[in-house]
């Protein structure tokens, strides 16, 4: 119908939900990792792997075929194979989260008529006088007990 409506609409949903769907998107990723059990599995042995490697580096380095590794080396390495394998395990699930979580955002932000939280009636302006002589009483006292000098005009 009218477009720049439309747009004005989502615009203001997705600034004004955008962590309710942040939260909604991690809370969909966690649910679908865990109907995933191949993802489960790949986690599970690259964690096991991680604690092989901390393990046997725990004195500085290992020899492996007679090459020395240090424990930084063999670190770096384990940050590679770890982002390659997570990427090949998570991505169906990265995929479908992403797109799940991408529908139920476009359409409550379509749907959603939130402009009752357009209104700028109830906002406090953080400027002006403000006293904070600590001899009066004032809020100055409150808001900085034990300072004797403050006095912001």
């Amino acid at each position: 119908s009218n477009v720049p409506l439309l747009l004005s609409r989502v615009q203001h949903n997705l600034a004004f939900f955008y962590l309710n769907y942040a939260i909604q998107t991690a809370i969909l990723f966690v649910l679908t990792l865990l109907i995933s059990p191949g993802a489960i599995i790949g986690m599970g042995l690259l964690g096991l792997l991680w604690a092989y490697v901390v393990r046997v580096t725990s004195e500085g380095s290992v020899e492996v075929r007679g090459i020395t590794i240090s424990q930084k080396t063999a670190t770096y390495g384990m940050m590679v194979l770890s982002a390659c394998v997570l990427y090949y395990v998570l991505s169906h699930v990265f995929w479908w989260t992403l797109s799940t979580s991408g529908i139920l955002i476009g359409l409550h932000s379509l749907l959603r008529d939130a402009s009752m939280h357009k209104d700028e009636e109830d906002k406090v302006v953080m400027s002006g006088d403000f006293s904070g002589d600590v001899n009066t009483g004032s809020e100055g006292e409150f808001l900085n007990p034990g300072d004797t000098t403050m006095n912001v005009v």
